[in-house]
């Protein structure tokens, strides 16, 4: 069979079309998993700031718990406060414990 120059012309840009179209599928794969470990990632950053939240939320809570302020305003007792600030702490750990450890899904 003779081919002619239009038809082989056509036989590579399908050719290459293939290979374009098989590294395409390849980069999208790529970045897929890009994207699944930077989700990964920003979940941990936001269970961090989370964790921040409440570990400064306990030690404002302790803090003026503490101040000489408190006992000029006739508040109660300090042992009520830090009973507060203990159990904000308490539910710091628990959620802590709760949590699985980071994995690495690659």
């Amino acid at each position: 069979m003779i081919m002619t120059a239009l038809h082989t012309r056509k036989q590579l840009l399908v050719a290459e079309s293939a290979l374009n179209r098989a590294d395409l599928e390849f980069q999208i794969a790529c970045l897929r998993e890009e994207l699944k470990t930077l989700r990964h990632q920003v979940r941990m950053a936001g269970t961090v700031a989370t964790k921040a939240g409440l570990a400064m939320a306990a030690w404002t809570a302790i803090r003026r718990a503490a101040s000489p302020a408190r006992k000029e305003k006739g508040r109660g007792p300090l042992g009520w406060s830090l009973l507060r600030g203990a159990q904000v702490a308490l539910s710091l750990l628990m959620s802590v414990l709760s949590r699985p450890g980071p994995t690495q899904e690659y």
